[in-house]
This record gives structure tokens, sequence and C-alpha cells, in this order.
């Protein structure tokens, strides 16, 4: 399923109701994403800064700071992987 596709969106429980086992949505939140990336630019542009925000437009839940994205892309285990293989990548800390 792709919005603004060609093939007509359905959801679901009527794909369930037709029969499909799956549904795959390869472009799901690229809107929001870009949305998103569009705001934060004009923002930059238009103040020179980047406000840290707890929460999103429209209320979405956003990553609480660099750390938490960070974590989420797996540091912790680049750190503990290079200190085990003798690297001195993250000596300073993190």
């Amino acid at each position: 399923m792709v919005a603004g596709g060609v093939t007509p969106l359905i959801n679901t429980a009527e794909a369930r109701a037709l029969g499909y086992k799956i549904v795959i949505w390869p472009c799901f939140a690229m809107t929001a994403a870009y949305l998103a990336y569009q705001q934060a630019a004009k923002e930059l542009q238009t103040t020179g800064t980047i406000a840290e925000r707890r929460g999103g437009p429209d209320g979405m839940a956003v990553v609480g700071g660099v750390r938490e994205l960070f974590e989420v892309c797996g540091l912790s285990e680049c750190v503990a992987f290079d200190n085990e293989m003798g690297g001195t990548s993250f000596a300073d800390g993190v």
C-alpha cells in the first residue's frame, strides 16, 4: 500500500476480508519524516537554531535528544564491540 500510488488503499481489515495474509506499507513513515525535516529546516533557516523538543507537531512523540537517538541506533553495542576488539574510538566516553 502506497499512499498516493495507483493501487487503491485498503486497510488491514479489508485486506484480511479479501484473503490477504500480509500487506506491505513500504513508505508508511516517509511523509511524516519528510514533513518533520522540512519544518526543522525552515526553523533553522528562519531562526538560525533548532529548539530541543520533547513532543512534536500535533502531539507526536519525538526522540528525547541526540543521546536517545544514538541509543536507538545501537551506539552502546558499537562501543562494546569497539572495546572488545581493542579499539579506542570511544575511549573518551560517549
